[in-house]
């Protein structure tokens, strides 16, 4: 009897499943037109909205190797994709009804991360005129046929010289992106091979992050024009035979476009092969230029910005042109899972596919950097400024009481030093960039900071970058005031929050400023021996009334 209950029971079951599984497999062929239809949809919008045809350069935006496709369009297919179809019956037997193959609403993102200069972070327009924004609405509009929230998370900061900013990927991107954009071009120039240990720190901390993220590449130039030039504007060039561009979509970034990467990234396209894994694109946005005055290209198109910054139609023309080549390959991505299952694939095989797929890729990250480096692929970057995703990373919780009756270090941010203006207008305008930094002077007392290292390697302590190199009245470098630095070493954490600090208990520290005359690498100064591994206080004490001010700590 009780044999013959269980398996009474386990025939209602399999029944289940199976009626689950076709049930579901009917839904998914459904939402993938759906999704299909809508990503067409989108793509035809731009089409008509740019003019495509009779304006093409518009394709000559993106850039990419044939294995950078194919690493984003498997990334969609397991974003699409379940986790397994026992995860679906499990959902489905909870109450969490499924809309086809996908999990519930919400569960699912696409983060597309954008890290770079004022560009990037939308000055001039309104934030959410940038193009971060807009491209993350456009990707949403596709992306949430399928229950995939795209996040879009802006962490560019204005008047940003690329060090220390670039080597503190995982601090202010987070390592929950899926996609990692850079835009720093004007500061420092892809071609130019003084950075291409920049760019390599760059892609080799996004490779260690969790959901195997990508790199997009991205030029800072967005070509502006005063409406007067278009009183007597120049011909509309004629479409050459260069501009004629393939029916297949797939060849126009990775054939017709490649030489894009040589010409306009030759300090990058060096490391395609090492970093495969990575699945590096390229993105330049001035080929436009050459039509102005004509078509959707208006003589209004610099309002409302300064010429290097882009305007409102230069913000959209930027969005489209990222979501324009994602939505082609997302396109490619709906129809392999529709081919898939037509051919009576499982979503298991499609997602162990997509697993061996990108565990593949990343077998061509290679151990060893091309490029010699004084930043560490695991360096700890702490910061004040404002946004960076990782809150565990912000350099303020490291302060320590200072225990002595002193008032020790503000914290503010610095423009309101100098023109509290300019960040009301900033709060006003939705901006997210803020320079938080910590000062005082000797009046302030000592800056403890609780400082564990976790393996060997360079350190550095570095100060804002000013008003493009002009520090606020009353304010000087740290390295022209004799300001001290010491070491506590070997302080337990729980001790640390009644630290007070005794010189003659502690080591002092010398540090070198090495980049005076570099615009880019200024701010920090590199201490001349490796912090020990362990648990310690490191304590700066200015010598001066002269303020100086802190906004990073980069520590092994």
């Amino acid at each position: 009897v009780l044999f013959n209950s269980m398996l009474k029971v386990w025939i209602v079951c399999a029944m289940l499943v199976i009626s689950a599984y076709a049930t579901n497999h009917d839904e998914a062929i459904s939402l993938l037109d759906e999704g299909l239809m809508k990503t067409n949809e989108i793509i035809n919008r731009m089409m008509i909205k740019w003019q495509i045809t009779e304006f093409p350069n518009f394709l000559k935006s993106g850039a990419m190797p044939k294995s950078s496709w194919d690493i984003l369009k498997v990334k969609f297919q397991g974003k699409i994709l379940p986790k397994s179809s026992w995860d679906i019956l499990k959902v489905k037997f909870q109450g969490k009804i499924l809309d086809g193959l996908l999990s519930p609403k919400g569960e699912t993102k696409f983060i597309m991360t954008f890290t770079g200069s004022s560009v990037t972070a939308g000055h001039d327009s309104f934030f959410n005129q940038s193009f971060s924004e807009l491209t993350g609405q456009v990707m949403n509009e596709a992306l949430s046929i399928f229950n995939i929230e795209a996040v879009s998370r802006n962490v560019a900061l204005g008047n940003n010289p690329c060090l220390p900013y670039d080597v503190c990927v995982k601090t202010f991107a987070g390592k929950d992106s899926d996609l990692v954009h850079w835009e720093q071009s004007f500061n420092c120039d892809a071609r130019d091979p003084r950075f291409k240990f920049v760019y390599e720190q760059f892609i080799r901390q996004v490779l260690s992050f969790q959901n195997n993220a990508i790199v997009v590449f991205s030029n800072s130039a967005t070509p502006n024009w005063d409406k007067d030039k278009c009183k007597s504007p120049k011909p509309k060039p004629a479409i050459s035979t260069d501009d004629k561009h393939t029916s297949d979509p797939i060849q126009i970034p990775t054939e017709l476009n490649k030489r894009e990467i040589t010409n306009v990234w030759s300090g990058i396209s060096g490391m395609l092969n090492k970093y495969k894994a990575a699945g590096m694109q390229f993105f330049s946005h001035e080929h436009y230029d050459k039509y102005k005055c004509h078509g959707p290209y208006v003589a209004e198109w610099q309002c409302c910005s300064a010429s290097w910054h882009p305007s409102i139609l230069g913000h959209q023309i930027r969005a489209d042109h990222h979501a324009f080549y994602w939505l082609l390959i997302l396109r490619d991505a709906i129809q392999f899972i529709q081919t898939s299952l037509k051919n009576s694939e499982t979503l298991d095989d499609l997602s162990k596919k997509m697993k061996k797929h990108l565990k593949a890729e990343m077998k061509y990250a290679i151990a060893e950097p091309m490029h010699e480096s004084k930043y560490s692929d695991g360096l700890q970057c702490y910061t004040t400024f404002q946004p960076h995703t990782d809150e565990s990373m912000s350099l303020d919780k490291l302060v320590l009481p200072n225990n002595d009756n002193t008032p020790g270090f503000k914290m503010d941010i610095f423009e309101m030093l100098t023109e509290p203006g300019v960040v009301k207008k900033a709060r006003k305008m939705g901006y997210k960039d803020f320079k938080h930094m910590l000062y005082g002077n000797k009046d302030s007392g000592v800056l403890s900071l609780k400082t564990i290292v976790t393996a060997k390697g360079n350190s550095f302590l570095c100060q804002p970058p000013g008003n493009w190199g002009k520090l606020p009245k009353g304010f000087t470098n740290m390295w022209e005031c004799g300001t001290e630095v010491y070491l506590t070493p070997n302080v337990p954490v729980g001790d640390m929050q009644s630290f007070v600090f005794q010189k003659d208990k502690a080591t002092r520290i010398s540090y070198t400023q090495k980049a005076l005359t570099d615009s880019q690498s200024w701010l920090c100064v590199d201490f001349d021996s490796p912090l020990p591994i362990g648990s310690h206080v490191l304590t700066v004490v200015p010598t001066t009334d002269q303020k100086i001010g802190f906004a990073y700590l980069l520590i092994p």
